[in-house]
């Protein structure tokens, strides 16, 4: 879906430049800087909250505590992850605040893991 409207909007007429914009697609989703775990969630087809659980069962997020939801050391030294810390002023103090960013390169590994876990299915070509 997002390489038709990709394709809608730099107006390419020939479904040859297609596999091109594939591997276009790829390397910048690859570069990019990074989108929040649940907006990936929804571009994939699944709900935040299923794909949280999901990552925590598979020891990719922390379970629990006060680092919940943040990835496992491994994953960020990767290049999957980013973690961004803040300070957040609250009646009981100043509390930590964690907000963790999948990157491109993560977001690639994280789809070809869901589909070998079969949380995705491959439905058909882009047109």
């Amino acid at each position: 879906m997002l390489l038709i409207l990709l394709s809608r909007k730099c107006n390419w007429k020939t479904s040859s430049q297609l596999p091109h914009l594939k591997f276009e697609f790829a390397d910048r989703v690859g570069e990019a800087s990074g989108i929040l775990i649940g907006n990936f969630a929804k571009v994939v087809g699944i709900g935040p909250n299923k794909l949280f659980a999901w990552m925590r069962d598979h020891k990719i997020l922390i379970a629990s505590g006060s680092r919940r939801n943040v990835p496992m050391q491994e994953y960020m030294d990767r290049g999957y992850f980013t973690v961004k810390e803040t300070a957040v002023n609250t009646n009981h103090g100043i509390q930590i605040s964690f907000t963790t960013k999948i990157t491109g390169r993560g977001q690639q590994w994280l789809t070809r893991k869901l589909l070998d876990n079969g949380m995705l299915k491959v439905t058909g070509e882009a047109a």
